[in-house]
């Protein structure tokens, strides 16, 4: 479309279309009129022009028309764009604002924030945009942009910005209370943040230990056994808010307090048994007997104690009771009886030692019965051999010509009475070996020979050798042993050892030599018998 006409110009419609002509003589050849193209796409655009040349005198002759082409230039205006903020900032509660856009061109406003909206989106020329904010139900502020843009001209942006809310973090309730028999309660948290939960209690757990914005969250609380009242907190905690705390308490259980056994009967000796209490509160033991002691008087809660009796050497049985008690509880009552010695047999030493020279060495012997003195020792004497009530023996002792330590038992049997012993060990001599021959040498036929050992220990033979075997392993002192030997079949003569080894002697090792088979060569002679057929 063509724009106002100059000074100087006429603008004319005819026909469908519009012409634009002097209303003036002009000296000059060029001629300016505004006009503004039709939108893209709408396609060729053909421009006529047609002029005349005059003289101004003022007639009608000398006056020619032109017939030449007359050029036609487009100059395109500059296009512009700018926009009234480059920043708009909202607060948490969002809302709308407008923006001015000042442009001769066409333009978009475009933006990808899902909690903004833009309207208009698109114009030309000079415009207004409201741009539209969600609420931010987030403590976190937010930014992003929006985008101007005009054909032929640089594109604008406009920044954006969102204050987030103010952190809000609370609990209801502040306080749980448990019965002592645990349970589950709930807080509700408020908030639009994130947040965490932390406690150090053994006996509550909780549903969940962090999250963000509101929830329910599950305290889980276990069985108080105690008779103790226990309490803790919960510390609930978030970013640039002060923490909260809830209080957990918990009621104690009723007291309770029981023994087991009520009853303990020991025998002469005494000796240990045991108490079991079961409890939720403190006790004491009470007890005044002479020949008991306890391993544990005081105490809370479960326990099993050790009640020690001493041994009775009066024949007269004896009795008393052991008492636990607790404030508010009845007293656990325990009997204590324990019979009399009705007979006493006790032997000492437990142990006799000798070396290998042998001796002589005393027991002793306490009793309040008859007694008798059983052996079958054949290195032991016992001078006594049976007894009344206290008492001693002497104990002899033969000479140890071997390396082997000797043991034995001797036991003393009372009427009545549990039979005691006294446990006899002997060192032996020194100990030696030897062998003869030390190395055995067989042919290739193989074939049985002998070693001799001469020693006063115990001792094991050992061989590893597959064409080798023995009569016996083990021995005594001096004996004899066979040793079998494969034939060797091969050329290749073959050794190996026989290891002695003693109780308290060094290891001898005896050497076994077998030559191989003497080396054989047999030739064979075939004759070959050859038949001759006359030709046909």
């Amino acid at each position: 479309n063509f724009g106002n006409a100059p000074a100087g110009f006429n603008k004319i419609n005819l026909d469908n279309r519009v012409y634009v002509e002097h209303s003036s003589t002009r000296s000059s050849g060029s001629f300016v009129i505004p006009w503004t193209a039709p939108a893209v796409g709408t396609g060729s655009v053909r421009f006529y022009s047609a002029g005349v040349a005059v003289n101004g005198s003022g007639g009608s002759g000398g006056d020619s028309h032109v017939q030449a082409a007359l050029p036609v230039t487009i100059a395109e205006d500059l296009a512009t764009l700018t926009v009234s903020n480059a920043s708009i900032s909202f607060t948490a509660s969002g809302g709308s604002q407008n923006v001015d856009i000042t442009s001769n061109t066409t333009w978009t406003a475009s933006e990808s924030l899902a909690y903004l909206s833009v309207s208009p989106t698109s114009g030309t020329n000079n415009g207004t945009i409201t741009i539209k904010c969600d609420p931010n139900t987030s403590t976190v502020a937010r930014t992003g942009s929006i985008t101007i843009a005009g054909i032929g001209a640089a594109s604008k942006t406009i920044a954006f910005t969102q204050a987030g809310l103010a952190p809000v973090l609370n609990v209801t309730p502040d306080s749980l209370v448990f019965q002592d028999t645990g349970g589950i309660q709930q807080i509700s948290i408020e908030s639009n943040m994130t947040w965490t939960l932390s406690e150090s209690l053994t006996f509550v757990s909780l549903s969940a230990t962090s999250g963000s914005n509101n929830r329910i969250i599950d305290v889980i609380c276990q069985p108080n056994t105690s008779a103790i009242k226990r309490t803790g907190t919960i510390t609930l905690s978030g970013t640039g808010v002060s923490p909260k705390t809830i209080r957990i308490s918990q009621n104690a259980a009723a007291p309770t307090l029981s023994v087991s056994p009520k009853e303990l009967a020991f025998d002469q000796t005494g000796g240990n048994k045991i108490l079991s209490i079961s409890s939720n509160t403190s006790w004491s033991v009470i007890e005044s007997l002479s020949y008991v002691s306890l391993s544990q008087t005081t105490g809370t809660n479960n326990a099993s104690i050790t009640l020690t009796c001493q041994p009775n050497s009066a024949t007269v049985s004896r009795s008393g009771i052991v008492k636990i008690a607790s404030p508010g509880l009845d007293t656990q009552v325990i009997n204590i009886s324990q019979i009399g010695a009705t007979t006493l047999l006790n032997v000492s030493p437990a142990v006799m030692t000798f070396n290998a020279s042998g001796g002589s060495q005393k027991g002793t012997i306490t009793s309040n019965t008859n007694w008798t003195v059983q052996e079958n020792l054949s290195f032991i004497k016992v001078d006594s051999l049976s007894g009344l009530n206290n008492g001693g023996i002497n104990v002899v002792c033969d000479s140890n010509f071997s390396a082997v330590t000797r043991t034995g038992v001797v036991t003393i049997l009372g009427v009545g009475a549990v039979s005691k012993t006294i446990n006899i060990s002997q060192t032996g001599v020194p100990g030696f070996m030897n062998i003869s021959p030390t190395s055995l040498d067989f042919n290739a036929a193989g074939g049985k020979q002998f070693f001799l050992v001469n020693s006063n220990t115990n001792w094991t033979v050992t061989e590893a050798l597959t064409h080798i075997s023995l009569n016996k392993t083990t021995g005594s002192f001096t004996d004899t042993v066979w040793v079998t030997c494969t034939p060797n079949t091969t050329t290749i003569s073959r050794t190996g050892l026989i290891t002695i080894s003693g109780v308290g002697v060094q290891t001898i090792t005896l050497t076994v030599n077998q030559i191989g088979e003497q080396p054989r060569l047999s030739i064979c002679h075939l004759h070959q018998q050859r038949v001759l057929k006359p030709l046909p």
